[in-house]
């Protein structure tokens, strides 16, 4: 449950974010490993999160746009990680929602999912929290990605709370909670290093 200190410090009934997380997060993207995205990279994942979202709209959900650039968003951030760990996971296939949850790195033999957001939004992570978590933030200007280490399952249950979602789907659906503690990860650089933490 989110403290009575951070709560003081957000407007959640009216939508109005303190300078208390822009600030966090400042910190904690300025820290961050910043991966730098190609131009095919970007054309390709645009290209995939448009086939995304139509056969998303097709299945009957009705926000492409917010559809869109949520798969564009969490498809740049794992490419993101691909890169600073020079190992592949992407599932580009495109399917029924539940061929797909699973954790992101599970191809590579860890347990451990890839979350994010664009900056000034809270990263949206899965609940109940159930594994690890590698959080990226995505410059809102240009294909940069920080990515703010490794969080821990307790690390996320401790600082995550459905006061901060901003949309009314992922509150509805209740499958996910809005996370806010950034400056709590494990930096790694490679899929051993991962295997180790």
């Amino acid at each position: 449950m989110i403290s009575n200190t951070v709560r003081k410090r957000y407007d959640c009934i009216n939508g109005v974010y303190t300078g208390w997380f822009i600030d966090d997060k400042a910190n904690a993207i300025r820290n961050g490993i910043k991966i730098r995205l190609s131009k095919d990279d970007v054309e390709r994942i645009e290209d995939f999160a448009r086939e995304v979202s139509a056969a998303k709209f097709k299945e009957g959900t009705l926000d492409y746009k917010g559809m869109y650039k949520r798969r564009r968003t969490g498809t740049m951030i794992e490419r993101a990680v691909e890169k600073l760990i020079d190992k592949e996971f992407i599932d580009w296939t495109i399917g029924p929602s539940e061929n797909y949850k699973i954790p992101d790195l599970r191809p590579l033999g860890v347990e451990v999912g890839v979350k994010g957001s664009e900056y000034g939004n809270h990263p949206m992570i899965n609940y109940p929290v159930e594994n690890p978590e590698i959080i990226g933030i995505l410059a809102q200007d240009k294909p940069v990605v920080s990515i703010l280490g490794v969080f821990e399952v307790d690390v996320l249950k401790n600082y995550s709370t459905k006061l901060l979602i901003n949309t009314t789907e992922a509150i509805n659906k209740n499958t996910k909670t809005a996370f806010y503690g950034l400056q709590h990860g494990f930096y790694f650089d490679s899929i051993d290093h991962l295997k180790r933490l």
